[in-house]
Formats: C-alpha cells, sequence, structure tokens
C-alpha cells in the first residue's frame, strides 16, 4: 500500500509547474496526492515505530520515498496549505528505514544528495536540543552518524555535506564542533556522548586527505572542545568512563598539526592538565590507550620551549587547586613519563623567570655587518625597514652588508613566520643561550673533533629539541650537509667565512606541534679568541695516545671555554 502510495509517475509533472515560469503554479490538481504521499511517509514512521515494517521492502521504498522526500524539503514553502504536512518529519521516515538493515542503510547512505538532508537536519537539530531534554532529531542524528557511518572523503560527499551545513567548510567545521560540544550538556549526553566517535572518525578521514580542513577544524575551536569533552567524559567513576579514553588520542591528533604550538594554549585552557591527570590515573581496557597517553605527554614536553606554551602550563597548574609534582603519578604505569617531563618543565619555568626578570634590563644585540660584529645594547642599532631582521650599527656597515654580505638577497625573502610571537622567539633565543653556556666545553670538544677529522672544512653547530621529554642534543655538522641549503643558508655560510671567526652558525631545531621547525641563531663573539684557540689546537700533532690525548685536549679546552668573551645571539 506505502509502495503504491509513493507512485513517481506525476512527479515530472509536479517538478515542471515549479520549474517553468510560464506555467501557472496551479496545484489544486495534486494536492490530493501530495497529502496521500504525506500520509504514506507518516505511516511508514508510524509502522517502523511499531516495529512493523518488513525488511526486504524497505529497499524498494526508500526508491519511491527519496524523491518525494527532497521535493517536499525543496518546495515546501510554495506548496498550498497541507495540513497533513506539518506531522511528517522527513527525518523520522529515513530513520525507519535505515534503523537495524544495513543493506537498506547502505543504499541510504550511498543515495545522491543524501549528506546535504543529512547534514541540514544535523544543523537544525542544535535548536531542538537547547529546548527539550527529548531531543528526537538530534537522537535521530546521532544515531545516523554512529551506526551508517558516514564518509566525507569523497570530493561529492564532501560538497554536499558542506552545502547542507551552510555552504563553506568553516560552516561544516563548525557544525562538528558544535556537536561535540553539545553531547557532553547534561541534558543530551546519555543519548549523543556515543556518536563523538563517529564524529571524529569522520573529521579525520576527510584531514587525511585534505589537511587544510584539519587547519579549519582548529580554528573553529576543536581542540579545545575535544579536551572539553575529555574532561568531562573522564571523571569518576573511571571503569565506566574507559570507553571514553579515545579522545586522548583524539586531542593528540590535533596537538600534532603542523607549526600547532598555539594548539597546546588552547588544549590547556580548556582543561588539558585536569584531563591528563584523569587519564594518568586510569586502567584502560586497551594498552594501546597508554601509549597514546604516553604521546600525549610527549608531545607536549617538546612544546616546552614556547614562552607562550609554559606561561599557560603554569596557570593551568595554578587552576588546578591540588598539589601537582614530580611524584603525581607514583605507582601508575604513566610515572616515568611523567616523571621525565616534570624535571624539563622545571627546568624551563626556572629559566623562564629569569628570561621575564631580564626582559626589563638592557638587551644586547650585534650588528648584521660580518665585518664588523660590533656588541652593544639594542638601543644603539636601527634594524633594516625592509626585513626588520638585520641590525646595524651604522648606514657605512648597512651599505656593505647590501652590496657584499647578501643582505640584498635575503631582504627580498619573507619574513619569519609570525605564528610564533617575538617573545616567543626571544625565549627561544634565551633558551639557547643557556645550553650553549652550559655545554660549552662539550660542543668546544665536539668542533676539536670534527676540525681534526674535517680540515678546513666549514660546518656549524646544531640542537636539538626533538627528543621527548629530554635534554636538548648537540653535534657539529657539515655546511655542505644542512638540509635546508637555500640561499639564505649559503648568505649565512657566506658570512661566517667573512666573520674571521667572530661569528657562527647555530642552528636549533625544536618540534612545533607536529613538524620539526629550524632557525638560524648567529652567535656573535667580541673577538675569534675561542675559535682560533680550537683551531690552533686541532692543527697540533697529538703527542700522546687514546685517553691520555683526550684528557690534555679536555684540560685545554676548558682554559678556552672560560674566557671572558663578550658572545650574543642576535
Amino acid at each position: 500500500m506505502y509502495y503504491a502510495g509513493l507512485d513517481l509517475s506525476e512527479m515530472p509533472s509536479l517538478l515542471a509547474r515549479f520549474r517553468d515560469s510560464e506555467v501557472p503554479h496551479d496545484l489544486t490538481f495534486f494536492v490530493s496526492k501530495l497529502s496521500h504521499v504525506i500520509l504514506c511517509l507518516a505511516g511508514i514512521a508510524l509502522l517502523e515505530g511499531n516495529r512493523c515494517l518488513p525488511g526486504p521492502p524497505r529497499a524498494d521504498i526508500w526508491q519511491r520515498a527519496w524523491p518525494w522526500i527532497e521535493f517536499l524539503g525543496s518546495y515546501r514553502d510554495a506548496l498550498p496549505p497541507l495540513p497533513a504536512l506539518s506531522t511528517i518529519d522527513p527525518l523520522s521516515v529515513v530513520d525507519a528505514l535505515a534503523r537495524d538493515n544495513q543493506n537498506t542503510a547502505a543504499l541510504i547512505r550511498d543515495t545522491p544528495g543524501f549528506r546535504i538532508f543529512l547534514f541540514r537536519a544535523w544543523t537544525l537539530s542544535f535548536d531542538q536540543a537547547r529546548l527539550t531534554p527529548i531531543l528526537p532529531a538530534f537522537y535521530i542524528v546521532c544515531g545516523f552518524l554512529q551506526d551508517l557511518p558516514l564518509t566525507i572523503t569523497d570530493e561529492r560527499h564532501f560538497e554536499e555535506a558542506i552545502e547542507g551545513s551552510g555552504g563553506s567548510a568553516t560552516h561544516l567545521a563548525r557544525l562538528a564542533v558544535n556537536h561535540i560540544k553539545c553531547v557532553v550538556q547534561s541534558s543530551v549526553i546519555s543519548v549523543g556522548v556515543v556518536s563523538i566517535r563517529s564524529v571524529i572518525s569522520l573529521l579525520q578521514a576527510r584531514c587525511e586527505v585534505d589537511t587544510s580542513f584539519r587547519r579549519i577544524l582548529i580554528d573553529e575551536g576543536i581542540v579545545a572542545a575535544l579536551t572539553s569533552s575529555a574532561c568531562r567524559l573522564s571523571s569518576p567513576p573511571f571503569d565506566a568512563q574507559n570507553q571514553y579514553f579515545f579522545l586522548s588520542w583524539a586531542v593528540r591528533y590535533y596537538l600534532r598539526t603542523p607549526f600547532g604550538h598555539n594548539t597546546f594554549i588552547q588544549a590547556l585552557r580548556a582543561g588539558l592538565l585536569r584531563a591528563i591527570l584523569t587519564w594518568g590515573r586510569m586502567n584502560p581496557t586497551q594498552p594501546q590507550a597508554l601509549g597514546q597517553l604516553d604521546n600525549v605527554l610527549e608531545t607536549l614536553s617538546m612544546s616546552l620551549v614556547f614562552l607562550s606554551v609554559l606561561s599557560q602550563l603554569r596557570t593551568a597548574v595554578a587552576e588546578l587547586g591540588i598539589p601537582v609534582d614530580e611524584h603525581t603519578f607514583r605507582g601508575f604505569a604513566i610515572s616515568g613519563k611523567w616523571e621525565a617531563f616534570w624535571r624539563i618543565l622545571q627546568s624551563r619555568w626556572a629559566l623562564m623567570d629569569m628570561h621575564l626578570k631580564q626582559e626589563k634590563g638592557t638587551v644586547k644585540s650585534a650588528c648584521s655587518n660580518a665585518t664588523c660584529c660590533l656588541i652593544a645594547p639594542k638601543s644603539e642599532f636601527k634594524c633594516c625597514s625592509g626585513c626588520t631582521e638585520r641590525m646595524y650599527c651604522s648606514k657605512e656597515c648597512q651599505k656593505l652588508d647590501w652590496h657584499h654580505g647578501g643582505h640584498r638577497a635575503m631582504c627580498k625573502n619573507p619574513g619569519p613566520d609570525h605564528s610564533v610571537t617575538r617573545r616567543d622567539t626571544s625565549f627561544l633565543r634565551a633558551l639557547l643561550n643557556d645550553d650553549y653556556s652550559k655545554l660549552k666545553h662539550s660542543i668546544l670538544m665536539k668542533q676539536l673533533t670534527y676540525m681534526r677529522s674535517n680540515p678546513g672544512a666549514e660546518f656549524y653547530i646544531r640542537f636539538d629539541y626533538c627528543t621527548p621529554c629530554g635534554p636538548c642534543t648537540v653535534s657539529v655538522e657539515a655546511v655542505s650537509s644542512f638540509e635546508l641549503a637555500t640561499d639564505i643558508w649559503h648568505s649565512w655560510a657566506k658570512r661566517a667565512r667573512e666573520s674571521s671567526g667572530r661569528m657562527q652558525i647555530h642552528v636549533m631545531r625544536i618540534a612545533d606541534g607536529g613538524c620539526d621547525a629550524i632557525s638560524v641563531f648567529p652567535l656573535y663573539c667580541a673577538t675569534a679568541e675561542r675559535r682560533e684557540g680550537v683551531r690552533a689546537l686541532a692543527a697540533q700533532i697529538a703527542v700522546a695516545d687514546g685517553h691520555e690525548q683526550e684528557q690534555m685536549d679536555s684540560a685545554k679546552i676548558k682554559c678556552l671555554a672560560e674566557l671572558d668573551i663578550l658572545e650574543v645571539y642576535a
């Protein structure tokens, strides 16, 4: 009866009356037909409510029901008064045909235009979710997200999702973020929380084929939404909440966005530290879940090179309102990683405090003209108005560097990445200086070894901060081996040669979200005495063997390291 009542033979005539502006929109003749269609659709939903609809005919009914659902959705406002129209909920009809029948559900999921319909219904369901705890539309949407499951990796499906969400990828991202926020409200948590996993999978699959969508999601606040949800859903009793441990993986996925250290600040503000404290005391049923938590800590530890992250962490610890130290997770599986993280954090906080005090004092800089390298208070220099990066003590030095020092080529290149603030960059320089001072003897020994093995070869000093929960590692590398050997890099090498040992190339490798970031921080020295001392030592013929020679070298290097030479990163 329902199949016959949804006959499509008169659909072309109906569509023609709406598409052809010359044909009067007199739909009186079709009112009876439309009323019959609406009653059939309402009947399908009613039968399914009583679990009376047989399984096999559902696919056939869907083939007829979908065109009418599309028609009523497209022309609802232009139709004549139809009392029965207000009784029909198309979403309930789709739910009736899809539920508990995988074959029909797959057919529905792959129907052209279905994602437009569903994502539009998804968007509208939020208004309902705010007004009533019954949530029929929101409940049905959550069921679709959980059971179908949907994908938007295909471009056609992605475009349909965008159209249904509001017309742009930003609207789609905002819809998904709003869903995550919505389901953790007390009035909807019971019906919607399971769908979070499906939403996360839907979004990640799209991000894997379209990295730009990942950035849009972050801009729309998905990191804060996921972190807040993790805090809400990871509350005791832990045994009941282990099914939500996957949120630790989801949070880490977005924290690992390339050049995404700012996402850590969003996550910390939304309660990441509180979530870590909860996750670390759980006993997840899946062993790999602990590995995900270790990864969150490791990723966070590598971001402790940024002043902004350190500052927000201190605020987050204070907001916890409970004592936290390196022994917080004693007896739990995460204990070792946490202790290593906490030790690094304490060291960086101490450096941060010292740096913030020194910020108010006199800051020194150096003239960028490699043949000058004058070190003086920064106020005595003027920066290039073009790149704003190079500093000069006089117009003469600026002219010399422009014509002969390679500044002309460097100035034409884009400026620094301003996603890293000047204060963060300043702290990176302070961190580098701190480790250089502490490791100076070791660095000079490495230079000596390199110079003996590679006489006359140019080298640079590499500081690597990408070891998770570990200290900085330092190595001496050939200039020719640098992985980003651009014109700018060759210009730095040229400057180092022309400085007569008063300028050295120091490279800092850090983790910025999910990628490595490499920055050059030249070290300017008031004299070349230390560099020339190592060079002279490398040229000497060894007078002893093995350990004895190493001890002799170490003593001489110690004297060079202790020379009182003014040095500055600029």
